[in-house]
């Protein structure tokens, strides 16, 4: 009885993970028409006031990264994040299965 209620317990898990999924898949595979605001809204091009950023005389020099890209830092530790999950999950087996089948339980 138990078995069959952590398998339910988990296809419900993994149906819960894919719906959002297969709803932006077929969101994105659907021809959309998309509007940018500079296309509809003409008004502020050229007013001083409005404009930002450098003006005359100044530059507006990006700063270069130093080490690694963000991307490859976030593999990093998406990587240690699911051994650090592993190890919990193997944990928690461990007290909650394995103490009790050695003491007969």
């Amino acid at each position: 009885m138990r078995a069959r209620v952590a398998v339910l317990v988990a296809l419900a898990t993994m149906a819960g993970a894919l719906i959002p999924t297969l709803a932006l898949a077929s969101a994105q595979a659907a021809p959309r028409i998309v509007t940018l605001a500079q296309e509809s809204d003409q008004e502020g091009q050229g007013d001083p006031e409005t404009e930002s950023g450098a003006g005359e005389g100044e530059s507006e020099d990006a700063a270069a990264e130093t080490g690694p890209p963000w991307t490859y830092q976030m593999a990093k530790i998406t990587i240690a994040l699911l051994l650090f999950l592993a190890l919990s999950l193997g944990l928690l087996y461990y007290k909650l299965v394995e103490k009790r089948r050695r003491a007969g339980v």
